[in-house]
């Protein structure tokens, strides 16, 4: 989850609000501390049903409450359906960056596929409509 728009802001609000001394935190850790966020957005409702009562992680401010509309915006993303807000992948081995240019080709194809039955289906429609 990257920070972006409105409801990005907000989320980068929220987490202010809960962090100390957030203004003295570096760029490039603030950034592993959102990712970190998104991490504990994903995996909220497992980590709740399996965290010990006693874990000081359920006491943290940026676990409690958390919003179903931040825990929502986690979502997981591969190479092949990443969006906008996903990370830049680094230090993927190329296979798995062919792997991945295949899943994409196929996604593609079956797009195409699913467009070209719709478009004779229509053709289909119309000719048998009119004869």
């Amino acid at each position: 989850m990257q920070l972006r728009g409105s409801r990005d802001e907000q989320i980068e609000r929220w987490m202010k609000e809960r962090i100390p001394k957030v203004d003295s935190i570096p760029a490039n850790s603030w950034n592993l501390a959102v990712q970190c966020f998104a991490s504990v957005c994903y995996q909220h409702s497992y980590l709740l049903a399996n965290l010990d009562m006693a874990c000081p992680l359920r006491f943290a401010l940026v676990f409690r409450d958390i919003p179903e509309e931040f825990r929502n915006r986690a979502k997981e993303a591969f190479p092949w359906n990443k969006t906008r807000d996903t990370p830049r992948f680094n230090g993927i081995p190329p296979h798995v960056l062919h792997i991945a240019k295949m899943e994409e080709l196929e996604n593609k194809i079956d797009r195409m596929e699913e467009n070209l039955m719709s478009r004779i289906t229509a053709e289909m429609d119309i000719l048998y409509n009119v004869v």
